[in-house]
């Protein structure tokens, strides 16, 4: 079965660029939205674009979920489920969504066959929330982000529907094959085998501590998955999630994608954002005490994915942060020495 990845590979960034517009007029074939004009935006977990009215507003998201990277992709079933979850925050009100927007035939998740592609591609239409991107968090916006991932987890931990088990959810082997998966970056000379056994380390730490937490409905259940600042508006002081990738996992870990992308701002943002998730769901110590766990957790699968993605491995950025990965997070936890909270500077200089 041939990836997207491969197919982008053979085309010049003209063609590629043409091909990401072709794509885009077979998806929106199936819906019937007015008189649209469209906007790409970026191709990472999947591919998006923005589509504007004749006035020129944005209106809708559409994206069609085909991976930059040579990772699984979610099943229609996965995506109808997801849907599900966001008309459910929709009607919940809580939070501010990007609202599903059926296909001709009524469905929020639509197949297509792409252009180069021996297989169908699933594509969804969404409503385009207009707010402010902040790109630097200040306390006050990281406090907003944490309480929207803990009323998020409130609203998961009342809807019936969050145990649908097309989400998908979290088990040990995806975390041991993501620690398999860095194994490359020691050929690629990012890191030396040394720093790579001690990520080894830390990831067996984390399978143990993990199996001695229980499972319930208020500690495991619907996440966002990757909230940072490229996923999170602002409407006023009010912090609006985008780019949903929903599945079941430990509540704690969404904290945790947070936390990493917080590591290079200075220790009060992370504090700041678990003040405000602890001011709608109250931590317990040993809860708070996980969270350096789930961290590195949530840092070790996003840099499991970027070593998927040949264009972006080598490149200075990802070996900056595989060199943090080991030396700021993994190695001091495996010698069992907090640092996520401590003041300690988690940033390392990136190579020449």
């Amino acid at each position: 079965m041939r990836s997207m990845s491969a197919l982008l590979a053979s085309l010049s960034d003209e063609q590629r660029q043409a091909y990401y517009l072709s794509c885009a007029s077979i998806a929106l074939a199936h819906y019937a939205l007015g008189a649209i004009s469209l906007h790409f935006i970026q191709h990472n977990a999947g591919i998006v674009y923005r589509l504007d009215d004749a006035n020129g507003d944005a209106r809708f998201l559409l994206k069609i979920h085909e991976s930059a990277g040579d990772g699984l992709l979610d099943t229609p079933e996965q995506l109808t489920a997801q849907m599900a979850w966001l008309q459910a925050l929709t009607a919940d009100g809580r939070v501010v969504v990007q609202a599903p927007i059926a296909n001709l035939r009524g469905e929020f998740v639509t197949q297509v066959q792409l252009d180069g592609l021996d297989r169908y591609s699933s594509v969804c239409v969404q409503r385009w929330i207009t707010a402010e991107h902040v790109g630097h968090w200040d306390a006050e916006h990281a406090n907003a982000v944490g309480v929207l991932l803990a009323t998020l987890h409130s609203i998961s931990e009342e809807w019936v529907g969050s145990e649908n088990e097309q989400f998908g959810g979290y088990e040990d082997k995806y975390l041991i094959e993501a620690i398999d998966e860095l194994a490359i970056t020691v050929d690629l000379a990012l890191i030396s085998a040394e720093q790579y056994d001690i990520i080894c380390q830390a990831g067996a730490r984390i399978v143990s501590m993990l199996a001695q937490q229980v499972r319930t409905r208020a500690t495991f259940g619907l996440i966002h998955g990757d909230l940072h600042q490229g996923n999170v508006l602002f409407d006023g002081m009010k912090a609006v999630a985008l780019d949903y990738g929903t599945f079941r996992s430990f509540f704690l870990y969404d904290l945790g994608v947070s936390l990493y992308h917080a590591t290079f701002d200075e220790v009060a943002i992370r504090h700041a954002l678990v003040a405000g998730y602890a001011a709608v769901r109250p931590l317990t110590k040993i809860a708070h005490d996980l969270l350096e766990a789930f961290m590195i957790m949530a840092a070790l699968f996003n840099l499991a994915f970027q070593a998927t993605l040949q264009e972006h491995r080598l490149s200075p950025v990802n070996r900056r942060n595989m060199r943090q990965f080991v030396e700021k997070f993994c190695r001091p936890f495996v010698a069992d020495e907090p640092f996520l909270f401590e003041g300690h500077p988690l940033t390392v200089a990136a190579p020449s």
